[in-house]
């Protein structure tokens, strides 16, 4: 299982849509087939105005793909429902490699 954890605010010109296929090519670079493993994306920053905008864009980016956005803001410890859903998820993916 794969956290993407993803600056939505665009902090110091950054944009997360971008960021998110860098990190990808560079699992690949690391790893041919390991940015293609289960993944989840932390949405963070999610307090600040900008955020809003760039995670419609990104939930548009990834429309076809199968790949949950969970919208945080770690810095106000908004992070239980994240969490609670990538425990869920480890525990699903387990499931399903050992048994």
């Amino acid at each position: 299982m794969l956290l993407f954890v993803l600056d939505m605010a665009g902090v110091d010109g950054r944009d997360p849509v971008e960021d998110l296929h860098h990190l990808r090519q560079e699992l690949e670079l690391y790893m041919r087939g390991l940015s293609k493993r289960p993944a989840m994306i932390a949405a963070n920053k999610m307090d600040l105005p900008e955020a809003e905008e760039n995670l419609e864009r990104l939930r548009k980016e990834l429309v076809s793909e199968t790949v949950e956005i969970v919208p945080i803001a770690a810095e106000q410890g908004d992070l239980n429902g994240l969490v609670a859903k990538l425990a869920a998820k480890v525990r699903e993916s387990s499931k399903s490699i050992f048994f």
